[in-house]
């Protein structure tokens, strides 16, 4: 339990003392004392309390300080008399009415304050009842922050021990510091504890489902000392990508020469023509103005062509193509467009960051569709489906994966479609790689199936395909419905890529459209000096089919080390840095992912490292 606030207004000896109980904490001291028994039995029966089961695990996401009564919170009253009994606390889900008028105040002796108390002693012989009679018996979790005062501040240590969820129980209140100075202008006269977010921060909800763990308090002194609370980003991982980064970089300022097959980062040129319309178009003064955030026609006209090119798919530039400023940043957007809280979204795992935060972050919940070796995707997809509910609202593929590797037919493209026209649900491909396929595959475009367009969308960019990856020029294509909502969203939040590189993007797709035949060929070049490499050494790795990377299981000798440790330690030992497959979610343990950054020669250097490194292996 929580105590969130209490009101100075009404902290006098004497008051009626009420403690009211919302959604599993404490909610409201207004700091008082005492009311008739009798009433306290019609307050427990007013149809505008809820009192929650005391075996019922769950809390309420939502609770702001003194927020008027909703049929989704609990509302409670806990008063003097029941301070010795536990109570549970259940949400009957049923609209709360106004409460019953204030009871009858029993007037006794001394109950009036001294005349010849000072403010100052006034407040603290409040706040020591309040301490006394009220902490010791209500709340169950912890007060960090500050009484606050214009005149005192005081610190309210660690209370108690945690009971079961949603019973409040008695604590043991710690040592009391009080101190003189709070600083000026802070909020109310009198101020227990922050509002927190059960969903931004998971190690504090009560439901059994996460471990207890320290949060570091970012705070702002700006805003006089309180915390600043931070939305989204409170619930994302350590990145673990990170620490190989900075192991790596610690290397290099030593002198050492680390080969950094962990980052996907293109190192092949942009087409040369792209270039030289982007150094033309930037010195054209018109545009440097704001362009369109859907992209402009011309462009739009480009990628339409391509596809028909490519894939033999016909697609109206004005209504089924929309530019992003690379595919994160369209499939983010596409997710708020397509999501929020309630909503679910499947996603293969492990997978790419992007594709499993991107749901999360539009306030939707994630459920994981196995992949990888061995693994029968279709068949675990079915599985997650009929296991989540809600139903989800959003398939996201990716093929070739990304970081698997693992690539698929136009024969699962079809079912993808069939399954999602069934059931009403939107597939959201992202076809990073579509021109990274090896050894006579060809990966195939979901729009090739017919009828795709109804039921799907696509992400298409040059990254990959044109070795464009700094230039962020992405697309959405497909339904149209979808690209217009996504339009839609982009028209209040951007003007869209630079004008000058939405005209080089034109010409890269128009004038230099076999440049990803020769982007293709040097990666094959690279995944296969790797893999012949890695061989010699005894590390034997299944060839991948498509993409820029190779995903590789860690060697058994090594394996008890997991993927972490095993990756940083091939940062001092073979002077390679390669990113650990934990990082990129559920299934990812036990794998570490090489990405063809490098030229051949220098993977030659990295595989010699390596050889070095495992003594174990043969």
């Amino acid at each position: 339990m929580e105590v969130v606030g209490i009101d100075e207004d009404r902290a006098h000896v004497g008051s009626s003392g009420t403690v009211d109980v919302g959604a599993g904490r404490v909610a409201y001291v207004d700091g008082s004392s005492r009311r008739h028994a009798e009433a306290v039995e019609g307050e427990i029966e007013d149809p505008g309390i809820g009192l929650r089961d005391p075996d019922d695990r769950r809390v309420e996401d939502h609770l702001h300080r003194r927020a008027p009564p909703r049929s989704h919170l609990a509302d409670g009253v806990v008063v003097e008399p029941l301070l010795g009994i536990a109570v549970g606390v259940r949400d009957d889900r049923k609209p709360h009415t106004q409460r019953s008028e204030a009871s009858e105040r029993v007037h006794r002796p001394g109950d009036d304050p001294p005349p010849d108390l000072t403010r100052r002693e006034l407040v603290q012989q409040v706040l020591d009842d309040i301490v006394d009679r009220v902490l010791r018996r209500l709340a169950r979790a912890c007060v960090r922050t500050v009484v606050r005062d214009p005149d005192v501040a005081i610190a309210f240590r660690e209370l108690g021990e945690r009971g079961d969820a949603g019973v409040v129980r008695a604590v043991q209140a710690a040592r009391i510091d009080l101190h003189p100075g709070a600083p000026e202008g802070a909020g109310n006269p009198i101020v227990i504890g922050e509002d927190e977010h059960a969903a931004d921060v998971d190690e504090h909800r009560f439901d059994g489902g996460h471990v207890a763990e320290t949060v570091p308090e970012v705070r702002n002194t700006a805003w006089y000392g309180r915390r600043v609370e931070f939305r989204r980003i409170n619930a994302l991982p350590p990145y673990v990508f990170a620490t190989i980064d900075e192991l790596k970089m610690d290397a290099r300022r030593s002198g050492e020469d680390v080969i950094d097959l962990g980052f996907g980062n293109p190192d092949i040129p942009s087409p040369g023509v792209a270039v030289e319309k982007l150094c033309e178009a930037v010195r054209n003064p018109r545009n440097h103005r704001y362009s369109a955030s859907r992209g402009i026609p011309k462009l739009r006209l480009a990628i339409t062509d391509l596809y028909r090119r490519r894939f033999g798919v016909e697609l109206d530039p004005d209504t089924q193509a929309c530019t992003t400023i690379g595919a994160k940043e369209g499939y983010s957007h596409l997710m708020w467009t397509m999501l929020g809280p309630g909503d679910a979204a499947l996603v293969p795992s492990p997978s790419y960051p992007i594709h499993i935060w991107g749901p999360i972050f539009a306030g939707a919940e994630v459920r994981h569709v196995r992949l990888g070796p061995e693994e029968d995707f279709f068949a675990n997809l079915l599985e997650a489906w009929e296991e989540s509910w809600p139903r989800p609202r959003v398939i996201v593929l990716s093929f070739p994966h990304n970081p698997t590797t693992a690539c698929v037919d136009l024969d699962l493209m079809t079912r993808m479609v069939e399954f999602a026209q069934r059931h009403g649900v939107l597939l959201v491909h992202d076809f990073a790689y579509a021109d990274l396929g090896y050894d006579g595959y060809e990966p195939p475009s979901i729009l090739q199936v017919p009828g795709a367009s109804d039921v799907a969308v696509e992400l298409y960019t040059l990254t990959k395909s044109f070795s464009m990856a700094g230039w962020r020029m992405g697309f959405l294509v497909g339904n149209e419905e979808v690209v217009a909502a996504l339009g839609k969203l982009k028209s209040y939040l951007d003007y869209g890529t630079f004008q000058p590189i939405q005209i080089a993007s034109i010409v890269a797709m128009n004038e230099a459209p076999d440049y990803p035949l020769e982007v293709n060929a040097v990666y094959r070049g690279r995944r296969d000096a790797l893999i012949d490499g890695l061989a010699r050494c005894g590390w034997e790795i299944e060839r991948p089919q498509g993409t820029m990377f190779v995903w590789a299981p860690i060697p058994e000798p090594y394996e008890e080390m997991g993927s972490l440790e095993f990756a940083k330690m091939l940062v001092p030992e073979a002077k390679v840095a390669v990113s650990p497959g934990i990082g990129f979610g559920p299934g990812g343990e036990g794998f570490v992912r090489f990405a063809l950054v490098e030229n051949e020669q220098r993977i030659g250097q990295a595989v010699r490292g390596i050889r070095r490194a495992l003594t174990k292996l043969g």
